[in-house]
């Protein structure tokens, strides 16, 4: 099975943070036998984040995107979605109350411009966030599941793992991912046998005792 992992924010393209969510979605991805074979970072610009999606869900079964759901005018992830997919974003009542709630039990009045994140494209599933307020979206297009994560990583980490991997794991479909690591000591790259091959044909070097 075939995934896409879709990053946005032109803080990632402009080195200002570290791309650390790539990294937390395809290890846990491979604990479910998906491979990700496309990376795409992508700036805040609708236009481009449009052509990144598009490009997504015609070469992969599984897209994952974080980023871009936050209430700020820039995080415009959910209204690209929304375009690219023909799905209008519908106000989620419940979503909204969960987001009070969350402001509530800290003491703060809810600023209006979180109103925005209980806007959910038409057909999509809440993934319930329990650390944040942007709630996650995932619907499927044609024949490729997409999820929407937020870009903070631990709030992407948590729906990956109590939402994403499980609706995976339910799949009708084989799922397999082998792996194999070698680990060496004191030898180049360019003297090791490929990982597939070790055990099957003499090295070609001399192991000192």
């Amino acid at each position: 099975m075939r995934a896409e992992v879709v990053t946005v924010g032109s803080e990632l393209l402009q080195g200002l943070i570290t791309n650390r969510n790539l990294d937390l979605i395809a290890r846990h991805l491979a604990r479910v036998g998906v491979e990700v074979v496309f990376h795409t970072t992508v700036g805040d610009d609708s236009e481009r984040m449009g052509e990144a999606f598009r490009a997504a869900v015609h070469r992969a079964r599984v897209v994952v995107i974080t980023g871009g759901l936050g209430p700020t005018p820039d995080d415009i992830t959910r209204k690209a979605i929304a375009t690219v997919f023909r799905r209008r974003l519908v106000l989620d009542e419940a979503v909204l109350e969960q987001i009070r709630t969350r402001f509530h039990a800290r003491g703060i009045e809810m600023p209006a411009i979180n109103e925005a994140q209980a806007l959910i494209p038409r057909g999509a599933r809440v993934i319930e966030n329990v650390m944040g307020t942007a709630p996650g979206l995932h619907f499927t297009h044609q024949e490729t599941d997409v999820f929407a994560l937020p870009g903070v990583s631990t709030e992407a980490d948590r729906m990956m793992t109590a939402y994403v991997l499980p609706f995976l794991r339910a799949l009708p479909e084989p799922v397999h991912l082998e792996r194999r690591i070698v680990r060496t000591i004191g030898l180049p790259e360019s003297v090791c046998v490929p990982a597939a091959d070790v055990g099957r044909r003499a090295l070609p070097y001399r192991l000192l005792p």
